[in-house]
């Protein structure tokens, strides 16, 4: 891991411009403040002189640093390179690395909001620590505070330690760290209840829901649930559907392998009744790379829905109906709610019930209805006797 690490320093200054000559670091008074300066050389051959303010409490930290940093081959006015050295020496705070983090190919659009809800816990403990300070007993520490009082369901402990864990796991990778401090002890548990979702919508509910849907300035959510009733398609992957995905001609839906549930393309048939909706769309006046359920602006610019663009304006319909608080009602009621009706008033079977689900088995589709409350009859079925 030393080795490892080792890697990790050189191969970041190998990717600066690396100061190669500098002379010893001066200061002049002017006023109250300071200035700093040395005269360098780069290894590309140019010469410059730094130059920087320094208060006068400062002045002698500020010389400390910048004879550390050339002595590295290191700009000392360079912002990036100073973030560089306090990597290498170790000096990388909780606050600056999380910055960083965000930054990273690691966290997604989708992603950064959750990770931020959690990676916030660190940074209002710690955020002015270093890094290398943090221990797993202080990760744990809030932890055992957010489940003590009741704030964290088991689920969402779970979530927060692997948001953590990968936020560690980064700082290794970055040469922040040699090796990741945490090692979550088993008996750090919640058990708090979690709050239900994705609960089936009651039937007298789900008529006043779809009623206040169908009204001209819900038309838009009525469309896009349609999708998830009929097709049991999650939101992202509706939120990405494009007219060119929907064939109307053999009545079919491509959904792409980069956002599909099983990260594989696949081929959907468009029931009746959905196809019904969809010619209320008026997607003949879309181009082809147009997503079909899309955000417009007063300029006539189109962009795509945000992950919770749907959700956000949902909830506050079921506040407004009373059938919010308590109810565990979500998207996904809508999801299961098709599911519960294609089998009790169409009639499905359950292998059509996986196939249209994508489950990979029919025992995924069974452990999926009884997660919503559904006993099928396989489930009630006797043996013979021995």
């Amino acid at each position: 891991m030393l080795q490892l690490y080792v890697t990790h320093l050189l191969h970041y200054v190998g990717n600066i411009m690396k100061i190669t000559k500098y002379t010893a670091v001066g200061s002049s008074k002017s006023g109250r403040s300071h200035t700093v300066y040395s005269s360098v050389t780069f290894e590309d051959g140019r010469k410059h002189r730094l130059i920087k303010r320094a208060k006068e409490g400062e002045l002698e930290d500020t010389k400390r640093l910048w004879e550390e940093m050339l002595e590295k081959g290191l700009n000392p006015t360079d912002e990036e390179d100073e973030r560089l050295y306090h990597k290498l020496s170790g000096k990388h705070t909780i606050k600056e690395s999380l910055q960083d983090f965000y930054k990273s190919s690691i966290v997604t659009p989708e992603t950064l909001s959750s990770y931020k809800s959690k990676l916030k816990l660190i940074d209002d403990w710690y955020g002015s620590k270093f890094v290398k300070e943090v221990k797993a007993h202080d990760v744990e520490k809030i932890l055992r505070k957010k489940v003590k009082d009741g704030e964290f369901a088991q689920t969402t402990l779970s979530h927060a330690k692997k948001v953590f864990t990968a936020f560690f796991t980064w700082c290794v990778d970055e040469g922040i760290l040699e090796t990741t401090p945490l090692n979550f002890k088993k008996s750090l548990k919640s058990d708090k209840d979690t709050k239900e979702s994705h609960v089936p919508f009651a039937d007298e509910h789900f008529e006043i829901i779809i009623e206040e849907l169908k009204k001209e300035e819900n038309k838009f959510y009525f469309n896009f649930v349609n999708f998830i009733y009929h097709l049991h398609l999650r939101p992202k992957e509706i939120n990405n559907l494009k007219k060119g995905d929907l064939d109307l001609v053999n009545n079919v839906i491509t959904i792409k392998s980069s956002v599909a549930k099983n990260d594989k393309k696949e081929i959907l048939p468009i029931f009746p009744a959905l196809r019904k909706i969809i010619d209320t769309m008026n997607l003949g006046e879309l181009d082809k790379d147009d997503y079909i359920f899309f955000k417009q602006y007063s300029d006539g610019r189109k962009t795509q829905l945000s992950k919770s663009y749907i959700s956000d304006r949902f909830r506050p319909i079921l506040k407004n109906l009373g059938l919010y608080d308590d109810t565990g009602y979500d998207l996904y009621s809508f999801k299961a709610k098709g599911n519960l009706d294609k089998l009790d008033k169409m009639g499905w079977s359950l292998i059509q019930l996986q196939k249209c689900n994508r489950h990979a088995t029919v025992n995924q589709t069974l452990t999926y209805l009884k997660n919503i409350g559904k006993v099928t009859d396989i489930d009630n079925l006797d043996s013979i006797e021995l």
